[in-house]
């Protein structure tokens, strides 16, 4: 039997301290797609992604377009400096472009900037009324139950700037929803990593920034969901985010530019972009002041 062998082209910047440094040894296949493997090493989840998909900030990049589910669920995985290889599966990743995906800090921007790019995100969703009550309607999972309420404390930790609040919203959110990258946690990792791009521009203080990212990684962030999804959220706390979701957080981006980034990023997973996409337009809105306190109290009276 012949080895599928896959050349990787770019790496996302947080695996090279990994992959130089030899850290990562054993691990396990949790899962495969055509264009997409994803290897647990400890915990920490690497993501192997198509040419096709955006790649991700635990990711490497391969030039071909798809194959990748030739790596079998729980398969184990060997990785090097050189590259990874799982049975007869191998991916070289030894000559592969290292790529940063931190988010931009807009110096220089101001917050009527950042209102204009949250209001016409908004509008590109295709929700111009009230935003609250599109993201009730755009995401019925997430909001059924107590996850509005939920949703409510996340805003309204933003607006106030108190971390035991987002710690709440946190709690009720981190692992909820179907999937690999629940809709809860794809929130969190919407919010935190807007408030790190926009934060400067809109006038947050950075001490009250970094608390709230603190708050909403909950205690024991890899038992209250996968694997995968613990990881992003870890890493979109500390500002770097899937490729697409940096450039609808750049404010020198062109429409044109940040439009093919959300259309991208719609692509990624059953809900996954557009929990990403709702949840940055909305908290760009919140940290410009461009939605009234009414609004996110009026999430309460909501019906998912």
């Amino acid at each position: 039997m012949s080895t599928h062998r896959f050349t990787c082209h770019s790496i996302a910047l947080p695996l090279s301290p990994l992959i130089d440094g030899g850290r990562i040894g054993e691990g396990t296949v949790l899962g495969s797609s055509p264009t997409a493997a994803y290897l647990a090493f400890d915990d920490v989840v690497v993501a192997l992604t198509a040419r096709t998909v955006p790649l991700m900030p635990n990711g490497a990049a391969v030039i071909e377009s798809d194959g990748l589910d030739a790596f079998e669920a729980g398969a184990v995985v060997r990785a090097s400096s050189r590259g990874v290889r799982a049975g007869r599966v191998e991916v070289i990743w030894d000559g592969a472009v290292p790529v940063d995906l931190a988010v931009p800090l807009n110096e220089g921007h101001d917050a009527r900037a950042v209102a204009r790019r949250g209001s016409d995100l908004l509008g590109a969703l295709g929700h111009d009324a009230d935003p609250f009550a599109a993201f009730a309607g755009a995401c019925p999972e997430l909001v059924a139950g107590d996850g509005l309420e939920a949703v409510r404390l996340l805003f309204t930790s933003l607006t106030d700037g108190v971390p035991e609040v987002a710690r709440e919203a946190a709690n009720l959110l981190t692992g909820r929803g179907p999937g690999l990258t629940p809709d809860g946690d794809d929130l969190l990792a919407a919010a935190a990593a807007t408030t790190i791009a926009f934060g400067g521009p809109t006038g947050l203080n950075s001490g009250v920034s970094e608390r709230l990212r603190a708050a909403l990684l909950v205690d024991e962030l890899g038992d209250r969901t996968g694997a995968l999804s613990a990881t992003l959220l870890r890493l979109a706390a500390e500002g770097q985010v899937i490729d697409p979701v940096r450039t609808l957080l750049d404010l020198t981006a062109e429409r044109a530019t940040w439009m093919r980034a959300l259309i991208r990023l719609g692509r990624i997973g059953h809900s996954t972009g557009g929990t990403y996409a709702l949840g940055c337009a909305l908290t760009t809105l919140v940290l410009a002041g461009s939605c009234k306190s009414s609004h996110v109290n009026q999430l309460r009276e909501e019906k998912p």
